[in-house]
């Protein structure tokens, strides 16, 4: 199946995140349309980004603790994340997991004061 792809890479940032590879990526599959986004939309329109294209691929090489391969899956999108498909959120991601976590990290760091 052809369709969009949806590819994430900052202009500062081209070597972090692998702009070579999706260029060559694009050459070698003139059958598909990749739309690079640099990241300068808006929070509130990366749902509609997101469900304008089918696939979400990210190459990076680090990458803290990314939301968007999640957000991506929420939406719909097929997801591929350094090579390897993404099918479910991570408990690591999930609100029911790390907010508890985050509160307790809180408590501590101002019982510390």
């Amino acid at each position: 199946m052809y369709g969009y792809i949806l590819y994430y890479c900052p202009p500062h940032t081209p070597i972090i995140y692998k702009r070579k590879w999706i260029e060559d990526y694009r050459r070698s599959h003139p059958e598909e349309t990749v739309t690079i986004l640099d990241g300068k939309l808006p929070y509130e329109e990366m749902p509609i980004i997101y469900n304008q294209h089918r696939k979400l691929i990210r190459m990076t090489t680090h990458d803290g603790f990314p939301k968007m391969p999640y957000e991506a899956l929420l939406c719909g999108c097929e997801v591929w994340y350094n090579g390897e498909k993404v099918t479910e959120i991570p408990i690591e991601m999930r609100m029911e997991y790390t907010l508890p976590r985050f509160l307790d990290f809180i408590k501590e760091v101002v019982i510390r004061k």
